[in-house]
């Protein structure tokens, strides 16, 4: 009879501590999922009210029928405003636009650091010139190239092939009848160039410029992406690095019919809105949560700060396994 209790008592322990060990294994993890939480989101119907255009009225109703949530959503001028293109719109609930938040770590990554700057170029489009102005007048000494319409001229320009090229011209005028080999060395005044330019520039500016600077570091952000219609476009930026997550676009390669990148991330940050809804109404705190657009941490009062890693673009993503 003893020996029997004992059994039992021993069992039971067991099972308690078996219980207790799975519990910790879900708090010890990294971040959470929108899994991890979809049965508590499930509890509540998602009230939600915007002032938002025609197209993006589209994102949300798509996104949240793909959900399962309950939801009851308006669509009037008492709503929340978002702006029409996403990417640049500060969502509720995050501190900063999805751009600008890449736009901030590239400036921590490649300016703060004064050995980093040194060596560091910025190509941009005339888009981008308010940009522009506030760093050049934070960063004198960074070098500054507006992109001029002739790519050609310009990618001279740039890896300083154009006073090359005068040099061999002067040298061949001087005897006609001498070949001179010329293989222009790349430049080492600097390592890094950051683009701040659409797709339809950058697909041919960043590879002529890469056929010259092999070692050169290229840095954008997703605007460098937009317009591409499939991954298999990003061929043209390979090792163009990017403050992004690897995740995201993991999740868009799986996605065989797209109508173009922009598209994609517009789809990414209305989910990434939808959920960081629920998560306050339904009052979840001091999580980490896996957001389409980062791992951000969610605290009460607090806006979502994205985190952001450079992401190099690779031919693993644009031809995942």
């Amino acid at each position: 009879m003893f020996k029997q209790s004992l059994t039992f008592i021993t069992v039971f322990l067991l099972a308690i501590l078996s219980s207790c060990a799975g519990s910790n294994n879900n708090f010890k993890k990294s971040f959470l999922t929108e899994n991890d939480i979809k049965e508590t989101l499930s509890k509540n119907e998602l009230k939600l009210n915007y002032l938002i255009n025609d197209n993006n009225k589209e994102y949300f109703i798509s996104s949240l029928l793909e959900s399962g949530y309950k939801f009851n959503i308006i669509f009037d001028d008492n709503g929340k405003k978002l702006r029409d293109k996403l990417t640049e719109s500060k969502l509720l609930f995050f501190c900063n636009s999805f751009l600008d938040d890449q736009l901030y770590q590239l400036e921590n990554i490649l300016f703060y650091n004064n050995n980093s700057r040194k060596k560091l170029i910025v190509v941009f489009s005339n888009k981008y010139k308010n940009r522009i102005d506030v760093l050049k007048e934070k960063y004198p000494e960074v070098k500054f190239f507006l992109i001029s319409n002739d790519l050609d001229a310009f990618s001279q320009q740039i890896t300083g092939i154009k006073s090359s090229m005068k040099r061999l011209n002067s040298l061949e005028s001087l005897d006609r009848n001498v070949s001179i080999n010329h293989n222009p060395r790349e430049r080492k005044d600097f390592n890094k160039i950051l683009f701040l330019t659409s797709y339809d520039i950058g697909k041919s500016l960043v590879p002529i410029l890469r056929s010259y600077l092999i070692s050169t570091e290229f840095y954008s952000t997703t605007e460098l992406l937009m317009g591409a219609s499939s991954l298999k476009e990003f061929n043209d930026f390979e090792n163009v690095m990017i403050p992004a997550p690897n995740h995201l676009f993991k999740e868009i390669s799986l996605n065989k019919d797209i109508k173009n990148i922009e598209d994609e991330l517009n789809k990414a940050l209305v989910e990434d809105l939808i959920l960081a809804e629920g998560i306050y109404q339904s009052n979840i705190n001091n999580i980490n949560m896996m957001f389409n657009s980062g791992i951000s941490k969610v605290s009460k009062g607090q806006c979502i700060d994205r985190n952001l890693p450079l992401w190099k673009i690779s031919t693993d993503t644009i031809n995942p396994l």
